[in-house]
């Protein structure tokens, strides 16, 4: 297989897993009714998320360039809620 088409097909399977985070993420939002005050905390960095990560409702990573095992890492966060 060549090169480019193994890294176009890295790239969809980095992308269905991050989808398939933000619908669990959503899923869940719908679910219940959110106490607004768990959700002040907005972490910026995965460092400081993973200090605490049971506490992390809010995760904004934007222009953020990602590796693959941080993007396997948001699992972990399991009361996640909303991912930018």
């Amino acid at each position: 297989m060549q090169p480019c088409l193994i890294s176009m097909y890295k790239m969809i399977i980095k992308s269905g897993l991050l989808n398939l985070l933000i619908a669990v993420s959503l899923q869940s939002v719908y679910a219940q009714t959110p106490d607004s005050s768990i959700y002040d905390k907005n972490f910026t960095s995965l460092e400081d998320a993973f200090t605490n990560p049971e506490a992390v409702y809010r995760l904004d990573l934007s222009n953020q360039l990602l590796n693959n095992a941080q993007i396997e890492s948001l699992s972990k966060f399991r009361n996640l809620r909303f991912l930018s």
